[in-house]
């Protein structure tokens, strides 16, 4: 049969037109946005993104990377325009509770079965932590010790100031005092071309807190980022011993020149490029930095990990961390809440797990996977867990503690830390600004309870003590 002209062209029309179709559908996709501050597991979190791009052909993620503070001041302003990421990471320069308070989280419930949470290790899953009243809203990723803070010394710089032991072997600093003597004999040793420490003078709040983190294993009995003591149930600044005595090792430092200078005016990548330099000695960081490093320099391999140097030699407290676990979480603006649990559920399998640890970038929560720590990071896991202890979750002990929310302390440690340094705050006047700290921070926590009380809250300031609370032994939450 033939067909004729006019058929013929029509028929080419609608296959034509059909063809189409199905280009422009095979070319929907469901389009996720994927933020994070992690700078430094930037390639192995893009790696990871691409696997699953590959294994989900309908759903596009765009990963976006932005250092802190930038990353908390752009993510408070995608929610407060409405254009929040579909995931994200939680970011440290926001309080928790704001972030709860302000609802940027979407509950997990609706896949995070009993079944899925069974996957994880026991006491994975806390109230207080990444449950909050009943909905779940993130699990835990990464493992005991993961982010904890270290002292990283460069071994050249060290060896060319004389500070290694008959062996050869590089000497650790294991008190402040020690540590001040090495960093003023890499000065001197050196001319002055080098300097003993460097830190993230321009990196935001964070970058400095790491440098007073010594206070955490010399006797500050602490389970959160700020100072509250819950055996006693209030904040101890001057009242504790171990504050002063570590700002009069930091102005002292200030005072021997022997901080790198542009310390000032980097931020917490930036610091890292000198010190692969040989340009000074001694950096405190976190667990997140050896890839950092490999990937300014790959021949950089000559360095030690190492303990924080404590006042009296050792560790008389330890770094608390308790069960649950958040990073990532889900956002309560998404639009594609199925793609973006897929995206979740990806990212927090032990198959994503295993290529981490085999990335070098720390360990995870799953143990099994912790077999293949290697290198640097191995270092970096074993001088983490060594210094941890499990501490109780009190705000599931006690729930009412979680509405009580404290305003944030101006001037707060950090900025006493900076004052410090830039010599606005003078030594003779630390036990004073510690002691207005102290009080505020005291003044700013009965507030919250008395706020708490008017919304019909049964709360006092004593449930904020827990006597029994042993802060040098692992403890659980069982009352």
């Amino acid at each position: 049969m033939k067909l004729n002209g006019k058929l013929l062209m029509l028929s080419a029309s609608l296959l034509g037109t059909v063809s189409l179709l199905g280009q422009a559908q095979a070319q929907e996709k469901t389009t996720l946005r994927f933020w994070s501050f992690a700078v430094a597991s930037a390639p192995t979190l893009q790696k990871e993104v691409d696997l699953f791009q590959k294994a989900n052909p309908d759903i596009k993620v765009e990963f976006t990377t932005t250092a802190n503070p930038q990353y908390a001041q752009t993510l408070s302003l995608a929610f407060r325009s409405g254009n929040a990421p579909d995931v994200f990471y939680i970011p440290g320069d926001i309080s928790y509770q704001q972030i709860i308070k302000d609802k940027w989280m979407l509950s997990l419930n609706k896949w995070a079965t009993p079944a899925w949470q069974a996957n994880f290790p026991s006491g994975s899953f806390v109230e207080g932590d990444n449950v909050i009243d009943g909905q779940v809203i993130s699990a835990p990723i990464y493992g005991r010790g993961a982010n904890w803070i270290q002292l990283y010394i460069n071994n050249k710089v060290f060896r060319d100031a004389g500070l290694t032991d008959a062996k050869g072997k590089v000497r650790i600093p294991k008190n402040w005092d020690e540590q001040r003597r090495f960093a003023k004999q890499i000065l001197e040793r050196s001319s002055g071309k080098v300097y003993g420490l460097g830190f993230a003078g321009k990196g935001g709040d964070f970058p400095l807190f790491t440098q007073a983190f010594s206070i955490k294993t010399s006797g500050a009995p602490t389970a959160e980022y700020g100072f509250l003591n819950y055996k006693t149930g209030r904040y101890e600044y001057a009242s504790n011993p171990v504050f002063k005595a570590w700002f009069d090792h930091w102005i002292s430092m200030k005072e021997d020149g022997s901080f790198f200078p542009e310390s000032i005016s980097l931020n917490d990548e930036q610091i890292r490029v000198p010190f692969t330099q040989n340009r000074y000695g001694m950096l405190v960081s976190g667990g997140w930095i050896p890839n950092s490093l490999k990937a300014i320099d790959p021949n950089f391999t000559d360095y030690t990990v190492a303990a924080l140097p404590t006042l009296k030699g050792k560790a008389t407290t330890f770094m608390p961390e308790t069960g649950g676990g958040r990073q990532i979480v889900l956002s309560s603006q998404t639009k594609n809440a199925d793609a973006a649990w897929k995206l979740f559920n990806f990212l927090h399998s032990k198959e994503s797990a295993t290529r981490w640890v085999k990335a070098g970038e720390g360990n995870r929560v799953y143990s099994s996977t912790n077999r293949y720590l290697s290198g640097k990071t191995a270092e970096v896991v074993k001088v983490a867990q060594k210094d941890s202890k499990l501490v109780p979750n009190f705000a599931l002990l006690r729930p009412q503690l979680q509405e009580v929310k404290p305003q944030q302390v101006t001037p707060n440690l950090e900025f006493l830390i900076l004052a410090a340094y830039t010599g606005q705050l003078k030594r003779a006047d630390v036990p004073s600004a510690l002691k207005k700290l102290e009080d505020d921070s005291n003044a700013a926590l009965e507030g919250a309870v008395v706020v708490a009380q008017k919304n019909n809250i049964k709360v006092t300031l004593k449930d904020f003590a827990f006597p029994s609370w042993n802060p040098l032994v692992d403890q659980t939450t069982a009352k």
